[in-house]
C-alpha cells in the first residue's frame, strides 16, 4: 500500500532523508474572494517526519499472495539509507491480512533508521492460514533502527487456522531499547477447530534479538 524504499542508483552518500511535516493550509475555496487560491492562510510543523491520521491497507487479496501496509527500506546493495526525521506517528488505521500468506502492517527494512514510532491509533496484522506464514503488526529489520516505541492504542496481530507464528513487536535488529505501553499490544492464535499439526508461537513483543536490555513502562492511564 505505501512503499518508501530508497533502492535507486545514486551514489551510496546520496540517503532519502524524510524531514519533520510541515502541514501548509491554502484558501483554495479562495473564501476572501481575492482570486489567489494558492493563498497560505496557516503552517503547522510536526516533529515527526512521517505521519498516518488515515487508513493504510494492505491486503493479499489471492490466496498465497504477502500482505504489506507500509514497508520502508533502504538499499543493502549500495548501502544508501532511509532516515525518518523525528520518528513515525500513527493516529489512524495501518492494517495488513494475508490468507495463507504473511502479514505485515509497518516493516522497517535495511538500513531504516528512525528514533521511535508513535501509536495512538491501531496497527494490525491478521492471517488464516493452515500452513506456516506469520503476522506481524511492526517489524525491526536485522539492519534498521528504532530505539523507542511509545503505544497508547492497539498493536494487534493474530493467526486464525492450524498453524502461523505470531508478533506484535517483533525487533530483529536488537535497537529497540525503550516501550512505554499504556494501550494494547496483542498477540493471538485463534485454533480454528482443525487438527493440530505445527507448532504455532504467538507472542506481544518478540525481542529475542536484544543483547543490551530493555526498559519496558507498562501501565493504563487514568
Amino acid at each position: 500500500a505505501l512503499l518508501i524504499s530508497a533502492d535507486w542508483a545514486g551514489p551510496a552518500s546520496s540517503d532519502l532523508v524524510l524531514g519533520e511535516v510541515l502541514e501548509t493550509i491554502r484558501d483554495t475555496l479562495d473564501d476572501d474572494d481575492d482570486d489567489d487560491t494558492d493563498e497560505i492562510l496557516a503552517q503547522f510543523q510536526y516533529a515527526y517526519g512521517l505521519i498516518n491520521r488515515g487508513t493504510i491497507s494492505g491486503i493479499g487479496t489471492n490466496v498465497g499472495f504477502d500482505g504489506t501496509a507500509v514497508q520502508i527500506e533502504g538499499s543493502a546493495a549500495t548501502g544508501h539509507s532511509v532516515i525518518i526525521t523525528g520518528g513515525i506517528e500513527n493516529t489512524g488505521i495501518i492494517s495488513a491480512t494475508a490468507y495463507e500468506a504473511n502479514a505485515t502492517a509497518i516493516r522497517l527494512g535495511a538500513n531504516v533508521q528512525t528514533p521511535m514510532i508513535v501509536n495512538s491509533g491501531t496497527i494490525q496484522a491478521l492471517i488464516a492460514t493452515e500452513t506456516a506464514a506469520s503476522a506481524v503488526a511492526i517489524s525491526i529489520g536485522e539492519t534498521a533502527s528504532l530505539s523507542t516505541l511509545e503505544n497508547s492504542g492497539t498493536i494487534y496481530a493474530r493467526s486464525r487456522g492450524n498453524a502461523g507464528e505470531v508478533a506484535a513487536v517483533q525487533d530483529l535488529s536488537g535497537t529497540l531499547t525503550s516501550i512505554v505501553n499504556t494501550g494494547s499490544v496483542i498477540g493471538v492464535y485463534e485454533y480454528d477447530g482443525l487438527t493440530l499439526s505445527l507448532r504455532t508461537d504467538a507472542a506481544a513483543f518478540d525481542l529475542r534479538a536484544n543483547t543490551s536490555g530493555v526498559t519496558l513502562h507498562q501501565y493504563k492511564t487514568t
